[in-house]
């Protein structure tokens, strides 16, 4: 059997929500903008926001390595950078 590729993109059921309007590393970001991810290669270009049972939040982003970009999700605390 051969391994799963690991370039399947996902896409999420949530939509994105134009009116979102977060401040993230001191900075209003919105959909479109991009983003350094503590710990990933790449820039993630964010999509929408959605939160848990709990309340946590969990930000959705497409990016990563050039030619293999894919869906992600991260907590606001990986932030690294927005650019």
């Amino acid at each position: 059997m051969a391994p799963r590729s690991r370039k399947t993109a996902i896409t999420p059921n949530n939509k994105v929500d134009e009116a979102i309007q977060l401040t993230i590393a001191g900075k209003p970001v919105g959909p479109g903008a991009m983003m350094s991810i503590t710990g990933e290669r790449g820039l993630f270009k964010f999509k929408s926001v959605s939160w848990s049972k709990e309340g946590n939040m969990s930000l959705t982003f497409v990016g990563g390595v050039v030619g293999e970009e894919c869906w992600r999700s991260f907590r606001p605390e990986r932030v690294k950078k927005v650019h």
